[in-house]
């Protein structure tokens, strides 16, 4: 059963976009935090575009069928984070 689903079961429509909308505010202030903390941008970079990419393949994509398509798709966001972080220093 997908989260989105589960949630949908369980509260009203009206109060899941609310929750929603507050879980996108805060991942995006929390995917954001490395680059801001950590010395090295590359590697802050790297760690926001990795934080970036978890809620979508490991909560939209769930269950997920095919983990070597989830791990490429992390990588190629971490290293799309690092390249960004790079371009910084």
């Amino acid at each position: 059963m997908r989260i989105k689903d589960w949630f949908n079961e369980r509260i009203n429509e009206q109060l899941r976009k609310i929750i929603d909308q507050i879980a996108h505010f805060l991942w995006a202030f929390i995917a954001l935090i490395p680059v801001l903390i950590v010395d090295n941008h590359t590697i802050g970079g790297g760690l926001s575009g990795l934080l970036i990419a978890l809620p979508r393949e490991l909560v939209d994509q769930w269950p997920i069928g095919h983990w070597k398509d989830t791990l490429l798709d992390l990588t190629f966001f971490t290293l799309g984070g690092l390249t960004i972080g790079h371009l910084l220093s």
